[in-house]
């Protein structure tokens, strides 16, 4: 029935644009390219007719529905491969019914499908590839398929209404930031056939209370809870060897961290800019670890400062730390006094308008607002200079407005005094 057969045979059904392509078995099947028309809704038929013939519809190609105003999409049975950015940047999707016999979902395919409140993955996948629920920020729920092995990089990240992750026990293997910038993530459970917790992968997990590093675990790559804000213990398992670098930096709720493995390996910055955190546990007395694993730890106890050695690259840092810091509050207050700065101008521009739409009977309110401001504009010059040379810690609010005008003022009339 297939001797019409042509190779990139295309045709429109029902706003769908179909294309006809040869299996590996010689069966003749359809797959969506393109989708022209669509309703809110929309299904995914498992047939297609052609010339008299019913094909069946078993793949949806890159990019078919990407940017479309879709609110449900039911993907019929006979689809076994939507490929990458299938529905990208569908900013109104909320409902996907995906097939049980669904084997392939491709990277990108639900990016930044804004609305979109749950999945099921069905059993069939064993991989989801990398971005492919990027910036999915309503997504609240994921059941992932017992037959699990694989997540790409990205794949979650910027879901910041996923609450709860469960893995499979047959995971393997994650790829970076895998669930980077999930905010409200609270509870994982990762499985035991772990070996590596990827770079980044729980990054800025500002909601994470609790984690259990499963015990197969032999290394915690860079950055892999950084930002993790209200965690507050970490117990590292035996067959960890290596803390890589900013593991746990930023997280500044953590208050005990258990290491068991005497031969383990801590990289610089690893718990840096913990400041909570108080003990750290160690699996023998004489172990020691480099101060620049916890460099801007201050509330460590004498007990964890006794396994601390200072090292020359330590003393550097804490030198570069030292200037950085400065750099920082300059920078700061250079952006509160040109607040300020912007603040004059403004409401110079203002009493300038209120003169030349009232004019000379508001010579009176002008004449005042323009001592104010001159008074203000006198001193905060002068606190800008102070700040240059002192550091001076200040908000920028009516206090620090008030302290600039009683300043200029004085200034101005010591001017005066010392004119006459």
């Amino acid at each position: 029935m297939y001797e019409n057969y042509q190779k990139d045979t295309t045709f429109d059904v029902d706003g769908l644009k179909y294309k006809l392509f040869k299996y590996y078995d010689d069966d003749i099947r359809a797959e969506i390219i393109e989708c022209k028309n669509y309703d809110a809704v929309i299904k995914i038929p498992g047939h297609v007719i052609y010339n008299d013939v019913e094909f069946p519809v078993t793949r949806i190609k890159k990019g078919a529905f990407q940017q479309k105003p879709l609110k449900t999409v039911i993907v019929s049975e006979n689809v076994t491969i939507i490929e990458k950015r299938c529905f990208e940047d569908c900013s109104e999707l909320e409902k996907v019914v995906l097939p049980d016999g669904l084997e392939y979902l491709g990277d990108n395919c639900f990016r930044n499908c804004k609305t979109l409140k749950s999945i099921n993955i069905p059993a069939k996948i064993s991989a989801i590839e990398s971005y492919c629920f990027y910036g999915c920020e309503s997504l609240t729920k994921i059941v992932f398929p017992v037959k699990l092995s694989y997540l790409g990089t990205n794949c979650f990240s910027m879901c910041r209404s996923l609450r709860t992750v469960i893995l499979p026990e047959e995971m393997k293997e994650m790829g970076c930031s895998c669930f980077d910038w999930c905010d409200k993530l609270e509870t994982i459970k990762l499985p035991s056939t772990l070996t590596c917790i990827p770079s980044y992968a729980f990054n800025c997990c500002k909601a994470l209370k609790s984690i259990n590093i499963p015990g197969n675990v032999k290394k915690l790559d860079s950055g892999c809870f950084s930002g993790c804000e209200v965690l507050t213990e970490v117990k590292i398992p035996v067959n960890v060897e290596e803390i890589d670098v900013y593991a746990f930096h930023g997280c500044k709720s953590l208050q005990r961290v258990t290491i068991m493995n005497r031969d383990a390996k801590l990289m610089h910055d690893c718990f840096s800019e913990c400041s909570s955190l108080t003990e750290i546990v160690f699996p023998i007395n004489e172990m020691e670890i480099d101060d620049i694993c916890v460099d801007l730890c201050p509330m460590l106890s004498e007990q964890t400062k006794r396994h601390i050695k200072i090292t020359e690259e330590g003393k550097k840092r804490a030198k570069e730390r030292t200037a950085n810091g400065k750099i920082k509050r300059a920078r700061a207050k250079a952006w509160d006094y040109t607040t300020s700065a912007i603040v004059v101008l403004i409401a110079a521009s203002i009493l300038l308008i209120v003169f030349f739409i009232l004019g000379y009977t508001a010579r009176l309110i002008v004449a005042i607002g323009v001592i104010a401001l001159a008074c203000f504009l006198v001193g905060l010059i002068i606190m800008l200079l102070l700040g240059l040379l002192v550091e001076i810690e200040h908000k920028f609010d009516w206090k620090y407005n008030c302290a600039c005008i009683i300043i200029g003022a004085i200034i101005l009339g010591i001017i005066y005094l010392l004119g006459k």
